[in-house]
């Protein structure tokens, strides 16, 4: 073979391998970005997350990274900008996403064991509560005082107390002299332990942690109907056929995974793995979200 001949040769294979790659690329070693907001410890969510992305990762020997964003708005916008390719998203932005980005594909729904029931369900409540040293026995005693939401985007931190109380005819700025929006869970109990508000919303696992840390000092005043758990969603940019093998991975977590040991301590959740719930348990979210009381 001539010089030539080798070099054409050379280009040819050269052009088939790029163009092969080219096919697959897409579908194998591809790079997601997996967005998440932090509840709590941004580094302790990026380290739980990771385990998840080490899970996904094995699928298709792909590159997923965690991207925390600044709050549920952020994630929900990076979403539909395209620059997140998955994200681990609460009830709330799940259905504010599917309404604007109708190519979102839903995967699987966290799944945690209560204490209350001890079985595992993809569920958890909101609670309104106080300190019990304060002397409130109902939302009503709180009228004229302060009170702490998590972020107009949180579902048990905002949304579900918000249906609760409008269904009591109580509106929060008319109703309350002070209202605050505090970002996260773990802030409202440290105003409610530092006498900087009366009462506040927060989930169930923040309730638990916060009782397992500072003592059986709260007062529950409130509970919310159940709230589908956080979710994992892709975007409209990854494959079916990839999403499937995601959820598949994600189904096969172990209950003893460094995933649920992370979650448990971040947000006092003992982490079953995940579940997939049929699109019609969000009715009764949505009804909430668009209460407009």
């Amino acid at each position: 073979m001539s010089l030539t001949k080798g070099k054409v040769a050379i280009a040819a294979m050269s052009f088939v391998f790029v163009f092969i790659y080219s096919i697959l690329s897409p579908a194998f070693g591809a790079h997601y970005r997996f967005g998440v907001f932090p509840g709590s410890d941004p580094s302790k969510i990026e380290k739980a997350m990771g385990y998840l992305a080490d899970c996904m990762n094995r699928v298709g020997d792909d590159d997923i990274s965690i991207v925390v964003t600044r709050d549920y708005g952020e994630l929900l916008s990076r979403m539909l900008e395209g620059s997140l390719d998955f994200a681990f998203i609460n009830t709330v932005n799940y259905i504010e996403l599917k309404n604007k980005m109708l190519g979102v594909k839903y995967m699987v729904t966290l799944m945690k064991r209560t204490d209350a029931k001890n079985i595992a369900e993809g569920y958890y409540y909101s609670y309104i509560v106080s300190l019990k040293n304060r002397g409130f026995s109902s939302v009503q005693d709180l009228k004229d005082g302060s009170f702490a939401f998590v972020d107009r985007s949180s579902s048990s931190g905002y949304v579900y107390p918000r249906y609760m109380l409008g269904k009591m005819g109580i509106v929060p700025d008319d109703f309350f002299k002070k209202v605050y929006y505090l970002s996260r869970h773990d802030r409202v109990v440290k105003a409610l332990l530092a006498g900087s508000v009366d009462g506040g919303a927060i989930s169930d696992g923040m309730y638990c942690k916060a009782v397992e840390m500072y003592g059986d000092i709260f007062s529950v005043l409130a509970v919310s109907d159940p709230i589908p758990l956080d979710l994992i969603v892709a975007s409209e940019k990854v494959p079916a056929t990839k999403v499937e093998e995601y959820v598949k991975a994600l189904l096969r977590l172990s209950s003893n995974s460094d995933f649920r040991i992370e979650m448990e301590e971040l947000f006092g959740w003992y982490v079953e793995g995940f579940c997939v719930l049929d699109d019609s348990v969000y009715d009764k979210a949505r009804e909430v979200l668009d209460f407009e009381g």
